[in-house]
């Protein structure tokens, strides 16, 4: 994204390409103006797989787009909602951001590192 320059008014900055800012939930919000309202931001993210979940879903890699802000749980909602034959899975799978495990409601941007841990039983 280009950097634009902006205007603040109130909690929002305003920028000439038609995004404003505000904070959320301590974080900084991106919308795009559009007629009247706006409309958030969406990210990409990517989601590292690994062992017999890459091998059946023959990836290493899925990618997803959420709304801005994300958490884990969206992340697990969408990537539930992206492959309906494993979303029993996705929807409760454990993921790391940044090479530690996130609890649900942990925040994810864009440039994080997210991958899904498969868990393995052993004795």
């Amino acid at each position: 994204m280009t950097q634009s320059t902006g205007i603040r008014t109130g909690d929002r900055r305003h920028f000439s390409d038609g995004l404003h800012s505000h904070s959320h939930n301590a974080n900084t919000v991106l919308h795009k103006e559009k007629d009247n309202g706006c409309y958030p931001l969406r990210m990409t993210i990517r989601v590292l797989i690994f062992g017999s979940l890459a091998r059946e879903l023959s990836c290493k890699e899925i990618t997803i787009d959420v709304t801005a802000p994300a958490t884990v749980r969206d992340l697990n909602q969408a990537l539930a909602a992206k492959h309906p034959s494993k979303a029993a899975f996705f929807q409760s799978a454990r993921l790391a951001v940044n090479h530690a495990f996130a609890k649900p409601d942990a925040p994810v941007q864009s440039t994080d590192e997210v991958a899904l841990i498969e868990l393995v039983g052993g004795g």
